[in-house]
């Protein structure tokens, strides 16, 4: 189960109540889980599982990530008078998308989400009934490689924390990888 209690207010850059001033809860979807068990694991069972520098900091990072995976899409790195850079924001935004695409109960998207109104949520199903035709498997499993990269990578950034070597707010070294990576 994930309780959401508190969100990030970007411009005062601290710790504030959700939008509605509720804690939701809701049930993990299930292949996602061993993921963020082995980034509990890597936090040895304390504190985020994701430090939050800025939103700025971890878009720019997710794009990044998502580049030295392979992900290149022009519409996820590149914007345009007509489209932005994929955002982490936007991660909120697809996770609802799918849910709709799935056939989830509408009220249940909507709690999860955490929305006041109907309408907000109407945005996401309008969205999924666009996008549904050839859709292909919502939230499918997870590359075993993936969670083992995960273990592997912590290791890593241990013992370079250690050794001082690391420069990125995230601990990741930016000058290396921003060389394979095109001017956004």
């Amino acid at each position: 189960m994930l309780s959401i209690t508190k969100a990030w207010d970007r411009r005062a850059k601290k710790v504030k109540s959700t939008k509605t001033g509720h804690t939701r809860r809701f049930a993990i979807e299930p292949n996602l889980l061993p993921m963020l068990t082995a980034m509990h694991d890597e936090k040895d069972g304390e504190g985020p599982v994701v430090a939050l520098p800025s939103e700025r900091a971890m878009a720019r990072n997710l794009r990044r990530w998502l580049w030295k995976a392979g992900v290149r899409r022009p519409e996820l790195h590149e914007g345009s008078p007509t489209r932005k850079p994929l955002t982490w924001h936007d991660l909120r935004a697809t996770g609802a998308t799918w849910m709709a695409v799935r056939g989830d109960d509408p009220l249940k998207i909507k709690q999860r989400c955490g929305h006041t109104t109907f309408a907000t949520t109407e945005i996401y199903i309008r969205e999924a009934e666009a996008v549904r035709e050839g859709f292909g498997e919502v939230f499918p499993v997870l590359p075993e490689v993936l969670i083992q990269f995960r273990a592997d990578q912590n290791r890593a950034l241990r013992s370079s924390l250690k050794k001082g070597l690391l420069s990125g707010v995230d601990g990741t070294r930016t000058r290396g990888l921003r060389r394979d990576r095109p001017a956004l």
